[in-house]
C-alpha cells in the first residue's frame, strides 16, 4: 500500500514533470522563428555579376595561361572556356594551329584535334611545340584515319599499335590517382549493372606503348578480344599468359605520354563535349607538376523540387495509389522519408514549392500547411524555395503574380531566396520576373549539355544546374560525378517529386523512387564526404565567393603560399599532392579527402600550406598493367 508521503512524493514529481516537458516544448517555439528564413542575412554577400573572374586575356596574346585551338563556339571551346574561367585561367582561343604565331615555352595548349590535326603540316607543327616544352591536351584526338597515315604523329601521342579503327567496349575500367573517389569499374556484373551500363561505346582501339600512363582503359569481351586483335600483335606477347595480354592491350581511352621536354594528355572520347567532362582537365594539369592547387566551390545540395505540399492535386489518382489526398501523402509519407533520408546522408534539405501547379481548376491552396513545413524545415536546418513549375502554361512571371498573394498572406516574414525552373528555356523570363524579389539563386533544369555548371544567370541571380536526377545512376553518370566533384567540389541532387504527383508509370511511385535513391545516395557520394552539405542559400554564396576570387601561388622548400584576390571571408580549394601529406595551414584549416587529396579551408586572404613527404615509400596509382615510364 503507497502511503500519503510517497504518494505526494509521486505526484510532485509527475508535477514537474509534466511542467519541464511544456516549458520545453514553449521555449522551443519561442526561440524558433519558424516563419522567419534564416540563411537569408547568414549567407548574404555583396559579390555579383560584377565581380566575376573573367578568362579574357588583357595585353598581347602571348600572355593567356591556356591557349584554345578549334572551332570558336563549338562545344569543346564552350567547356573550356568554363573550365578556364573556373580555374582563374585566361583564355586565348584560334581557329587553326599556325594562327599561334608565338607560343612560350611550358605554354598549356588544348586542342580539337578531330578538327584541327588533318595534314603533315599541321603534324610539323605539333612537333615543334612538343620539343619546345609545350603541354597539349587533345580534347579530341585526330581522325584515326589521319593517325594511321603518319607514324611521326602515333609516335607523339604514345601510340604503339592501332589494333581496330573501331571497337565496343564493354564497359570502362577507371584508376585511382585521377578523378577524386578512387578505382571503379565500369562493367555490367549483375542485373542492376546492366540498367547502369552505358560506356558500351565504340571507339578506334589504341594500344599505348612505353611512356605512357593510362588512367582510363576500356574493357573487351572475351569474345570481342579474339574476334578483333590482330594476330601480329597477339605474337608480340607469347610468352604470357592471355589475362596478362588482354590487360596490356586493353584500348586506352585516356592517358598521358611523357616526352623529354613535354606531356601530351590524349583523350578518346568525346567527354569534353560535355560540360561535365571539365574535371578531365583539372585531373590532367594535376599530373604536369608535383603538386596543383586549385580553387572549388565546395557545396553538395540536396533539392526536393516541385512538392505538392498546400494543395491536393490529383485528387483521384492519389487516393487510387496511396488512399489520401497529395498535400496528405507529402505530410504523412513523403516528408518523414524526406527528413530519415537526410539524418542518414548528412545532407541539408531545399524544398521547392508552389501554392499549386493547376490554376485551372476550382481547388485552392490549404494555408494551414505553411506553418507546418516552415516548423519542420527549422528543425531540419532546411530551406523553403519557391517553383514555378505549372500545368496551366503560365509564365515564370504569370505564375509569379497568382503565388505572390498567397505569401503574402501567410508566410510574409519568409524571405524566399531560390527558385526552380524545371524547364532551362524559361530562364531569360525567370531573371526579368525575379529581378526585384527576394530571391537569389535559380536552379536549372537544362538539357544543355555544354550550359555552365554554376554561374550567373542575371546581375544579382546565380544559377545552380542540376547535376542529378538522384534516383537514375548510369556508369556515365558516376564518371560525370567524379569529374565535376574533381573540378568543383560540387553537386546538386535535385528530385522530380512532380512525377510522385502526376505519375506516368509505376516507376513513379514515390515507395519505388526511394528504393532507388536512398541507396545511391549512400554509396556514389560517399568518397565525397570531405565536401559540405549545403542548402541553396548556402551554396549560393560560395559559388558567388568561387565565381569572384582569382589567386597566386608559389612553393618554397614544403611551404606553398596561396594569395587569394577578392577575399570574402572565405575561400576554398583542393589540394592534390604527389606522395606528400599536409602538415599545417597557417590562415585556414585542411580536411583529407582521400590519398594525396585535400580540401583547404582559407580564413584570411593569404594561407600558408606545410607540406611533407609520407612516411614509408611511395606507390604511383593509375597506371595500367604493363605500361612504363
Amino acid at each position: 500500500m503507497v502511503s500519503r508521503r510517497n504518494y505526494l512524493t509521486v505526484a510532485i514529481m509527475m508535477l514537474i514533470l509534466f511542467f519541464m516537458f511544456q516549458f520545453t516544448g514553449v521555449m522551443k517555439n519561442q526561440l524558433n522563428e519558424y516563419g522567419v528564413n534564416e540563411y537569408d542575412q547568414s549567407t548574404y554577400t555583396h559579390l555579383n555579376a560584377e565581380n566575376t573572374f573573367s578568362d579574357t586575356v588583357s595585353g598581347s596574346s602571348a600572355s593567356a595561361d591556356v591557349f584554345y585551338v578549334g572551332a570558336v563556339g563549338g562545344d569543346v571551346a564552350k567547356v573550356v572556356s568554363s573550365w578556364c574561367e573556373y580555374s582563374k585561367r585566361t583564355l586565348q582561343t584560334y581557329q587553326t594551329l599556325s594562327a599561334c604565331e608565338t607560343v612560350p615555352e611550358n605554354q598549356l595548349i588544348i586542342l580539337d584535334g578531330l578538327t584541327t590535326v588533318r595534314t603533315d603540316a599541321d603534324i610539323l607543327i605539333l612537333q615543334e611545340w612538343i620539343d619546345k616544352g609545350v603541354n597539349i591536351i587533345f580534347a579530341r584526338m585526330p581522325d584515326v584515319s589521319v593517325i594511321q597515315k603518319s607514324a611521326q604523329l602515333e609516335q607523339m601521342l604514345g601510340i604503339n599499335r592501332i589494333a581496330s579503327t573501331n571497337v565496343t567496349l564493354n564497359g570502362m575500367h577507371l584508376f585511382s590517382g585521377f578523378f577524386l573517389g578512387g578505382e571503379r569499374i565500369y562493367e555490367a556484373q549483375n542485373k542492376e549493372d546492366e540498367k547502369r551500363q552505358d560506356l558500351d561505346h565504340n571507339i578506334p582501339w589504341y594500344v599505348t606503348g612505353a611512356g605512357t600512363k593510362t588512367y582510363l582503359v576500356g574493357t573487351l569481351t572475351d569474345e570481342v578480344f579474339d574476334q578483333t586483335v590482330p594476330r601480329s600483335l597477339l605474337e608480340e606477347f607469347s610468352n604470357m599468359e592471355k589475362t596478362s595480354v588482354k590487360n596490356n592491350l586493353l584500348p586506352a581511352v585516356i592517358w598521358r605520354y611523357g616526352t623529354t621536354n613535354s606531356k601530351v594528355f590524349c583523350v578518346n572520347d568525346d567527354f569534353l563535349t560535355d560540360v561535365s567532362g571539365i574535371g578531365i582537365l583539372s585531373a590532367m594539369t594535376a599530373q604536369i607538376s608535383d603538386y596543383e592547387i586549385y580553387p572549388v566551390v565546395n557545396a553538395q545540395n540536396l533539392v526536393a523540387a516541385d512538392m505538392s505540399a498546400f494543395s491536393s492535386e490529383n485528387e483521384e489518382k492519389m487516393q487510387e495509389l496511396y488512399a489520401q489526398s497529395a498535400s496528405a501523402v507529402y505530410r504523412e509519407i513523403i516528408w518523414p522519408s524526406l527528413v530519415a533520408l537526410q539524418e542518414t546522408t548528412g545532407a541539408k534539405l531545399t524544398c521547392m514549392v508552389s501554392p499549386q501547379f493547376t490554376y485551372d481548376d476550382e481547388q485552392e491552396p490549404d494555408s494551414s500547411e505553411v506553418a507546418y513545413y516552415l516548423k519542420q524545415l527549422k528543425e531540419q536546418d532546411g530551406e523553403l524555395g519557391w517553383s514555378a513549375t505549372n500545368r496551366s502554361n503560365l509564365s515564370v512571371s504569370e505564375k509569379l503574380t497568382l503565388d505572390k498573394p498567397f505569401w503574402k498572406d501567410y508566410g510574409a516574414d519568409y524571405k524566399i531566396t531560390s527558385a526552380y525552373l524545371r524547364d532551362g528555356s524559361q530562364k531569360a523570363d525567370a531573371v526579368q520576373a525575379l529581378k526585384n524579389e527576394d530571391v537569389r539563386t535559380v536552379v536549372v533544369s537544362d538539357d544543355d549539355s555544354t550550359s555552365p555548371i554554376i554561374s550567373y544567370a542575371g546581375e544579382n541571380i546565380t544559377q545552380q544546374k542540376v547535376t542529378s536526377a538522384g534516383i537514375t545512376h548510369t556508369f556515365s553518370d558516376d564518371l560525370k560525378l567524379r569529374s565535376m566533384e574533381t573540378t568543383l567540389g560540387y553537386s546538386n541532387i535535385t528530385l522530380d517529386l512532380l512525377s510522385v504527383t502526376y505519375p506516368e508509370t509505376e516507376q513513379d511511385s514515390w515507395e519505388k523512387m526511394l528504393r532507388k535513391l536512398s541507396p545511391n545516395l549512400t554509396t556514389f557520394w560517399k568518397p565525397f564526404e570531405a565536401f559540405t552539405h549545403t542548402t541553396l542559400s548556402e551554396s549560393d554564396q560560395r559559388i558567388r565567393r568561387f565565381l569572384a576570387i582569382d589567386y597566386e601561388q608559389e612553393r618554397q622548400n614544403n611551404n606553398i603560399t596561396v594569395k587569394v584576390d577578392n577575399f570574402d571571408q572565405q575561400a576554398w580549394f583542393v589540394l592534390r599532392l604527389n606522395g606528400e601529406t599536409v602538415k599545417s595551414v597557417k590562415g585556414g584549416k585542411s580536411t583529407r579527402i582521400e590519398d594525396g587529396a585535400y580540401l583547404i579551408c582559407a580564413e584570411k586572404d593569404t594561407i600558408t600550406i606545410k607540406v611533407g613527404r609520407k612516411s614509408g615509400m611511395y606507390y604511383g596509382s593509375g597506371q595500367k598493367s604493363g605500361e612504363q615510364e
